[in-house]
């Protein structure tokens, strides 16, 4: 069997893998940028366009509950898992 490679989250320690986007533990987001509503790649923040598909990502949408950066047409927000209201 593979061993999947493991990670911290970065707010409560506790041990996840490579691949979540959240910790099982505190729920924390373990994504570090913006996320491509077309394709879901995870993207640096200052990036304009989508280093996987190309498509515009809009800097300017912020999460209305914690101010977290939103990709164009997202529905739910990464970090804290409010519905976004545009």
């Amino acid at each position: 069997m593979r061993e999947e490679k493991k990670a911290e989250c970065p707010k409560c320690g506790h041990s996840v893998g490579k691949k979540d986007n959240f910790c099982s533990k505190c729920g924390a987001t373990l994504i570090e940028g913006l996320i491509c509503q077309n394709c879901g790649e995870n993207n640096n923040p200052d990036n304009h366009f989508c280093g996987k598909c190309g498509k515009q990502i809009n800097q300017n949408l912020v999460c209305n509950g914690c101010g977290f950066p939103l990709g164009n047409n997202t529905k739910y927000c990464h970090n804290c898992g409010n519905k976004v209201v545009y």
